[in-house]
């Protein structure tokens, strides 16, 4: 990675120049252009475990005493078995590390269903069982302050996902499709709120964070994934690549 602050071995601060020494430009680079802020970038080659030591590593160094993990769409509900579903790797992940952090946690849920993986009934039922658990800590729905604010950011980070809040916001509603048309959204006013969960309560009921909270590395953690018959978007990246190479 070129032009990162590291923190410690996994995570680093970017600014706006931020980008892959292939010239890959991160979706954090985009946003701290937006905010002429740095962001935080986090590597997840090293598993859960070097996840954990990084964040753990960047709370101590900048003094941060809470940390909120926030998910567009909801896959860090998911729990392998929905039909939908196609990038749950990384978010059981971090669900795992924050799991680990020293300091308080919180996660989020914005734009429940907006990815078009787990459908708004599969959301719903999800955050019940947490509810049932004592882990709902309440939602917040967009103002217009907060439409203003991701309307000038969405000039600089391109998400499909993190746009359609917006339009939900001005009263579209109905079946969209995303992703070239293989993923369909029902949007409804629900897809202006975010949500707010105990992480613990939300860890204790994720068979996905389980699976993977001791791995070392992202092969592994995709392992663990695979033997309980979960196909992870690191699959679909590794099919890509293979496929170019031979076209």
């Amino acid at each position: 990675v070129v032009g990162v602050e590291r923190i410690s071995e996994t995570t680093g601060l970017a600014d706006g120049e931020t980008r892959t020494s292939y010239g890959v430009v991160f979706q954090c680079s985009n946003m701290a252009r937006f905010l002429g802020k740095k962001t935080l970038l986090v590597d997840i080659t090293k598993g859960v475990k070097g996840v954990a030591r990084g964040i753990k590593e960047t709370v101590r160094r900048m003094n941060i005493d809470f940390v909120v993990g926030v998910d567009v769409g909801g896959d860090v509900l998911a729990q392998g078995g929905e039909a939908g579903l196609r990038s749950p790797l990384a978010d059981a992940m971090m669900l795992a590390a924050l799991h680990q952090v020293d300091v308080p946690t919180v996660t989020a849920v914005f734009a429940p269903s907006c990815d078009g993986e787990l459908t708004t009934e599969e959301i719903l039922e999800r955050i019940s069982r947490i509810a049932e658990k004592g882990g709902y800590l309440g939602a917040r729905g967009l103002t217009y302050e907060d439409v203003e604010a991701m309307s000038n950011a969405l000039k600089y980070v391109k998400t499909e996902a993190s746009m359609l809040p917006l339009l939900a916001w001005r009263g579209k509603r109905g079946i969209i499709e995303i992703r070239g048309g293989e993923r369909k959204v029902n949007l409804s006013i629900l897809s202006t709120l975010t949500f707010y969960f105990d992480t613990e309560v939300v860890y204790s009921l994720s068979f996905l964070a389980k699976r993977v909270a001791d791995s070392e590395s992202l092969e592994e953690a995709n392992r663990r994934l695979h033997e309980v018959n979960v196909v992870t978007e690191y699959d679909y990246e590794l099919q890509f690549v293979l496929k170019n190479k031979r076209d």
